[in-house]
Order: C-alpha cells, then structure tokens, then sequence
C-alpha cells in the first residue's frame, strides 16, 4: 500500500510537473507568438506609415512642379507686360523671377531662365535672338535664387537683391548687349542706360515688397 501511495505520489510529482512544464512550454509559446504577431503589426504598420509619407512627398513634388510651372507661365507673360514711356517702360517680368527665385532658389531659377527666355523668343519674337540676354536672364534668376531662397524677405534684403540685379544683369550685361548689337561703345550706351536703369531700383523694390508682403499676410511665404 505504501509502495502505491510511493507510485501515486511520483505520478502526481510527474504529473504535477509535467503540467508545469506544459505551463511554461505553452506560456513560452504564447510569448514567441505574441512577440511575432506584435513585430507583424509594427511591420505592417511601419510600411503603411512608408506609403503615407512617399505619398505625400510624391504629392507635395507634383504641386511643387506645377506651382514652378505657373510661374514660368507668369514670367513670360509678364515679361511682355510694359508701362509708362518709351524712355522709362517699367516690366514686370522680375516679379515672377523674384518668386520662382524665393520658391525654388538659384539652380532651378537659372533653368527655368534659360527655358522661358527661349521659349518666349520662340513664340513671340522681338527681333533676332540673341544669346546674350539668355545669359542674362539665367544670371538674374541666380541671384534672386542666392539672396531670396529660404531667407526672411525683408525691405533691406529686397532693396539689396534689386541693386544686385540691376547694377549686374540690367546695367552690366544687358548695356553689353545693346551695344554690341547697336555696335555702339559700351561706355557711351552705359552713360546713356544708367539713370534710367537707377530709378528702376526704388520702383523695382517697392513692388516686390508688396507683393512678399501680400504673400506673408495670405500665408504663402
């Protein structure tokens, strides 16, 4: 009788700790599982975040590209756009210059430049093509692009930016120009430029500070 009570008491001892090593093989497995399922969700999680964020990057780039696009459009619409006298007609080309520079910085302010300057002379001619106001207006866009991109647009920074232009591209490069086409002296045709081309600075300046200043109050900037 004891011998079995001895049996009994083993097999409850086995049993009691084979439950229990069916408890800790059952809770180890319950934690494998949960471990993987919660790695799965996380995964699956994580590459539905990955979509979302190309998504909308792939999104912001499309609208990004198209707001470039409108600008460019503007450009050469505007740069047909002339008032005031023959010897003072104000454009207002530089305003979509100025935005595509501020938007998009120098690099893409100079392609877009060279584009629609071809493009314009293409389409609407005004007189023989010439190389050299290409070049001009990739320099103008270069530094609108330097002075204007990812910089708070204020009065002094503006003012600074329209002198560089002016003094550069309007009465440096584009004076070259016309006198190598009017084959006139370059002096003679700079003397001839320069007030003109100075008063442009104030009036230049006080449109684009305007037009930033419209920008910043609609929340564009």
């Amino acid at each position: 009788m004891v011998v079995v009570l001895y049996k009994s008491g083993v097999g409850n001892k086995a049993l009691s700790a084979g439950g229990t090593e069916c408890e800790h093989r059952t809770k180890r497995r319950l934690t494998s599982c949960d471990f993987i399922a919660a790695f799965a969700t996380i995964s699956g999680s994580s590459k539905k975040e990955m979509l979302k964020m190309n998504k909308i990057q792939s999104m912001s780039k499309t609208m990004g590209l198209t707001w470039l696009a409108i600008l460019m459009a503007l450009q050469m619409i505007l740069g047909r756009v002339h008032v005031g006298p023959n010897f003072l007609k104000v454009g207002f080309g530089f305003i979509a210059t100025a935005l595509i520079g501020y938007y998009f910085g120098p690099w893409k302010s100079m392609l877009v430049g060279f584009i629609s300057d071809v493009i314009t002379n293409s389409l609407f001619p005004d007189g023989a093509f010439f190389w050299g106001f290409t070049l001009s207006a990739i320099v103008g866009g270069f530094i609108y692009g330097v002075m204007l991109y990812q910089k708070p647009a204020t009065i002094g920074r503006i003012l600074l930016t329209t002198i560089l232009v002016v003094l550069i591209v309007d009465l440096g490069l584009n004076t070259e120009w016309v006198s190598i086409l009017g084959k006139v002296n370059f002096m003679t045709m700079f003397w001839i430029r320069i007030w003109k081309e100075l008063i442009f600075i104030p009036i230049q300046t006080v449109i684009l500070v305007f037009v930033f200043k419209w920008l910043k109050q609609h929340q564009y900037d």
